[in-house]
């Protein structure tokens, strides 16, 4: 069972450029589905080959097509004109079937609206371009902005530490008083980090706007984590903290696909049972 689950990733890349595809890479320790419409996964196979021209090393290999047991992952944005349309249905359809979801960026407000919760503008938290691989396999443009504080008790204090570090490329957030129960919010923006000039779009320096929300989970039920930063972009090297975030999140998956195995073989064993009762004299 456990060779079969993988973690599925919304596919997003349909365009030149080296944007959007450096989760795949990153996501590499895992076993991976790109989610996409089926009719679409030649398309996507295709572009994805010919960025791969531009590096010196290759993406790990990947199925492509509609849902495998495990985690879904909702990437950040990109230029695909399908992928509201394929978030709004791989997130439904886990919804749905209590399968776990991790979400980050632009992803995890997609969800966050599919879930009734509403987003504002903030400020100082993007900076100056957004993440893509070097030749080198290393995410660039990729600064830490500010930190994030943990709820005490909540799964993200858990997983990570009272107070740390990240990346940020938003320009909107999931507004506070719209998370409501069962949800709740598991991580805010900390302390300021004043960047270098270089690393903002604007001449002044970056100040991140304190107490925004990073971080919203579910209370019950399979896991469900939104997250404003990138930890896929970090799990790779030092960054343990990112690396155990998402490894729970496959783990909840591993785990969703055991309970979808044993509800299946229950249902099996009293579909014969009943046909046992049934030849009786």
């Amino acid at each position: 069972m456990a060779s079969q689950v993988r973690l599925n990733v919304i596919g997003r890349e349909d365009r030149e450029g080296k944007g959007a595809i450096w989760d795949i890479y990153t996501l590499r320790r895992y076993k991976i589905c790109l989610i996409a419409y089926d009719e679409d996964c030649p398309q996507l196979r295709k572009m994805i080959a010919q960025k791969m021209r531009d590096y010196t090393f290759e993406l790990p290999d990947f199925l492509c097509g509609w849902f495998r047991k495990g985690t879904l992952f909702v990437p950040g944005s990109a230029k695909n004109s399908k992928q509201p349309e394929i978030i709004k249905d791989a997130v439904s359809s886990s919804l749905q079937r209590g399968r776990p979801i991790i979400a980050v960026c632009a992803g995890a407000n997609a969800v966050a609206h599919q879930l009734g919760m509403q987003t504002v503008k903030v400020e100082g938290h993007s900076s100056s371009s957004m993440m893509r691989l070097n030749n080198e396999g290393r995410v660039t443009y990729n600064p830490v902005i500010h930190s994030v504080v943990a709820k005490p008790g909540s799964l993200l204090a858990d997983l990570t530490y009272p107070e740390f570090d990240v990346n940020s490329v938003h320009t909107i957030a999931i507004e506070p008083q719209s998370v409501k129960f069962p949800f709740q919010i598991s991580g805010t923006s900390g302390g300021n980090l004043h960047l270098p000039e270089r690393h903002h779009r604007n001449t002044s320096l970056l100040v991140s706007q304190s107490g925004t929300v990073e971080a919203v989970e579910s209370m019950f039920g399979a896991p469900i984590l939104l997250l404003q930063w990138h930890p896929e972009a970090n799990i790779n090297g030092a960054n343990k903290q990112f690396r155990g975030l998402v490894d729970y999140m496959v783990l909840a998956g591993q785990a969703y696909a055991h309970r979808c195995q044993m509800l299946n073989e229950l249902k099996q064993n009293n579909r014969f049972r009943r046909l046992q009762r049934g030849f009786r004299p």
